[in-house]
């Protein structure tokens, strides 16, 4: 359920819910580059950690930003598998959002590649 709040905070839950994602993937990611037997792994890993670094510098200025609008975002939750549940409370309100797992991932994708393309520009 939607919590009675403007639609500015609520694309801030959003961007938090995303930037956290995107971390994940990334760090998943970096884990399996590790594993494998790319010819210049440390080209990829380089790579990733620049990416995770921006995207977790992303991620202190979005909690910020929450901090001051009294904003929380609780721990997500997969239900089923399939939906991606996050709780939150803003301005005393709570309310949750439910994320389907694919359009999470289409998404994301479109994020990452945004931030790929133009590193220095803030999803």
């Amino acid at each position: 359920m939607r919590a009675p709040i403007p639609d500015e905070e609520m694309n801030l839950i959003t961007d938090c819910v995303y930037c956290d994602y995107l971390i994940e993937v990334l760090e998943h990611d970096q884990q399996l580059v590790f594993k494998s037997t790319f010819k210049i792994p440390e080209a990829w890993e380089g790579f990733l950690d620049a990416h995770i670094g921006l995207l977790l510098k992303e991620r202190g200025t979005l909690r910020n930003l929450c901090r001051e609008k009294g904003i929380k975002v609780m721990d997500s939750v997969w239900e089923e598998g399939e939906f991606l549940r996050v709780p939150y409370t803003a301005r005393g309100y709570q309310g949750e959002m439910r994320f389907w797992r694919f359009a999470l991932q289409l998404e994301g994708a479109k994020r990452l590649e945004q931030i790929f393309l133009h590193p220095n520009k803030t999803p």
